[in-house]
């Protein structure tokens, strides 16, 4: 008997598992939801706001919500920065001022500079500071000086990804670029932890990255249960439907 081009066709038999599936977690979504309206609800307009953080697994990114995603990741990186070089960087720079004035004073001349210059003219600068920096902090020309030099690293990193692709929204398109900004600001946020362990106090809220959901609207188990289901109830349909198209 001829099979019926309705489930031995590729095409159709993709339509019955997509239709499974969705069928699977309607019926999923009513039964946690008795109480909820069939009809499709529209989300607020302030959905597409940063206030929102909590995003379908399946939304659209169009240019303008992965240049909105960047401008935040943006936002915080830059108050995180001002914090950090505030915190560690412009106190090292205002002590070794205070220091080389000092050296001056004492030897009548620049450290380093000289027929009396000696090679540890730097110790002896650095012995002048309060707090005494760290060769690390030396090096960097700040205190934290390794934590610095490494928030610095992450900042030419953000700065290299806008530059690539704030400007034109062809270089948007891609749902990439918006994971990029969030993990972006992951990353920002996990930098505060550490700059307040190292004794930083910020100035600005956390950053609030945005936690996607596979399935909007029923919890976890429900989740589970619709995927489950939808699966199965279209492998019904699409398995011996294959077979049947490889066997004849």
């Amino acid at each position: 008997m001829k099979p019926s081009s309705q489930t031995s066709h590729p095409v159709a038999a993709g339509l019955l598992l997509g239709t499974a599936g969705a069928a699977g977690y309607e019926l999923v979504r009513r039964a946690a939801n008795p109480g909820a309206s069939d009809k499709l609800q529209r989300l607020p307009s302030s959905a597409m706001s940063m206030g929102i953080r909590n995003a379908s697994w399946w939304a659209i990114k169009t240019p303008g919500v992965i240049l909105d995603e960047m401008r935040a990741a943006k936002s915080e990186i830059e108050a995180l920065g001002r914090d950090v070089y505030a915190m560690f960087r412009r106190p090292f720079e205002q002590q070794l001022a205070l220091a080389t004035t000092q050296f001056v004073a004492k030897f009548k001349r620049p450290p380093g500079v000289g027929r009396a210059a000696r090679d540890d003219d730097d110790r002896v600068v650095r012995s002048m500071m309060k707090p005494e920096p760290t060769d690390a902090d030396w090096e960097h020309k700040s205190y934290q000086g390794l934590f610095v030099f490494q928030w610095g690293a992450f900042e030419h990193e953000f700065a290299d990804f806008w530059a690539a692709h704030a400007d034109s929204w062809t270089d948007r398109m891609w749902r990439g670029s918006y994971d990029k900004a969030v993990e972006f600001r992951q990353r920002a946020l996990a930098w505060r932890d550490t700059f307040i362990a190292a004794g930083g106090h910020p100035t600005t809220p956390a950053p609030k990255p945005p936690r996607e959901t596979l399935l909007p609207d029923i919890g976890d188990s429900w989740k589970t249960i619709a995927l489950v289901g939808g699966i199965s109830i279209g492998a019904l349909f699409l398995i011996p439907a294959a077979f049947r198209a490889v066997t004849r």
